[in-house]
């Protein structure tokens, strides 16, 4: 009986119990490994995402390029890295406002901003300087086309190299704001940086403000004050005045002006006689019928018209005004119509209605006939309406501007 066989079986266990031993423990290891790469991959990708970044917040890069920066990245093995931008930077979501002056209103403190910014510059660039300069803006922002949504940021810029923008207050709404408390909160920030400097790297900078750089509304509306188109607009000066009496004054300007070039051309020996030509305002029907008996003399005609192309206006409308207000006042034109509607006198046959026309023409090269007939017919529409504003708005006149 062979009895070999069986022992020599059994004595072969603990052999293969071994083997299977040593297998898990190679799997083990094995697993560990792989544990221990997937955990350095993650850490590797994590330091990248943050690197990255950085980068990003240091260089200002715009959103739309880092976004294509990481599809590259993803497309060649770095897939752990975010697909956006947004989320690579963890852009808030969702940021707490609050109400003021009818928008919604965000602040951030000027003092941490400018430490911020400060950073960003060579230690070299700030120790040069002993103090740091400052600008402001304030004006209206619109976002969109379709929409009323706009926005009133207060911009602050650090006048090293280069000069940095940041926003130190942003206000959104759908129209201005209200009032000027969305200024209180930088107002509050500046005092205490001009009145305490600013500490950075162990020296205390002095803060000054250079300017504060606005249109001519949101000056206007910041200051409190009227626009400078305005009754009493200019502030430059506290002189009141009607409307009347700043008009008599442009006039007066004007034939000063007159003079000044007749002057002028009268000492170069380029005086020619249609400049010295003295045409009065007709102040009555009377008179204006006989200046229209007067125009039927073709060299006083050309003279005419000669002295009234020289008056000019900012636009054709403005020139057929101007010529007329030369030629006659609203009252004497309050009885004229072109062609002679609501029983009012027609213009349109006169040798007058022609000398105008033919003045503008030669002032505005690219009007025809018709189109200063248009003109005319429109200022004489307008004549009744300007003499009741001007009952209405007539105040007594100084003396001596009389």
């Amino acid at each position: 009986m062979n009895l070999s066989s069986p022992m020599s079986s059994e004595a072969s266990w603990p052999s293969e119990e071994t083997d299977w031993e040593d297998d898990l423990e190679v799997m083990d290891i094995a697993e560990k490994k792989d544990g221990t790469s997937d955990q350095e991959d993650s850490m590797a990708s994590l330091s990248l995402a943050t690197d990255l970044a950085s980068w990003a917040s240091q260089f200002e890069v715009k959103n739309n390029a880092v976004d294509h920066l990481l599809k590259i990245l993803q497309k060649h093995g770095h897939t752990d890295l975010p697909s956006s931008a947004r989320t690579l930077l963890k852009t808030q979501r969702k940021i707490s406002t609050m109400q003021k002056c009818g928008m919604e209103y965000l602040h951030y403190p000027l003092r941490q901003q400018l430490l911020d910014k400060l950073d960003k510059y060579p230690v070299e660039e700030i120790l040069d300087h002993d103090t740091i300069n400052l600008s402001f803006n304030v004006d209206g922002l619109p976002l969109f086309k379709s929409s009323s949504k706009v926005m009133w940021p207060v911009l602050c810029a650090v006048h090293l190299k280069p000069i940095i923008v940041f926003p130190a207050t942003l206000t959104c709404g759908n129209k201005k704001p209200t009032d000027l408390t969305f200024l209180d909160d930088v107002i509050a920030d500046l005092n205490d940086l001009m009145s305490h400097g600013l500490q950075y790297k162990e020296r205390n900078f002095p803060i000054n403000v250079l300017c504060i750089v606005c249109d001519a509304p949101v000056k206007a509306f910041t200051r409190g004050t009227k626009l400078c188109s305005g009754y009493y607009g200019c502030d430059k000066c506290d002189q009141k005045e009607t409307l009347e009496v700043l008009l008599r004054k442009v006039d007066s300007l004007a034939a000063t002006q007159r003079e000044i070039l007749i002057l002028l051309r009268t000492r170069q020996g380029h005086q020619r006689a249609e400049d010295l030509l003295e045409l009065s305002v007709a102040q009555s029907k009377e008179e204006l019928e006989a200046l229209d008996q007067s125009l039927k003399d073709s060299d006083f005609r050309k003279r005419v018209i000669h002295h009234l192309s020289l008056i000019g206006g900012a636009n054709p409308g403005d020139c057929v005004r101007r010529v007329m207000r030369v030629v006659a006042t609203n009252i004497v034109w309050s009885h004229f119509s072109l062609k002679g509607k609501r029983e009012k006198l027609p213009l349109i046959d006169t040798t007058l209605c022609k000398v105008i026309k033919h003045a503008v023409m030669k002032c505005k090269s690219d009007l025809g006939e018709k189109d200063v007939e248009c003109y005319i017919a429109e200022t004489l529409k307008h004549v009744p309406a300007q003499l009741k504003k001007h009952v209405q708005d007539r105040l007594p006149v100084p003396a001596e501007l009389e």
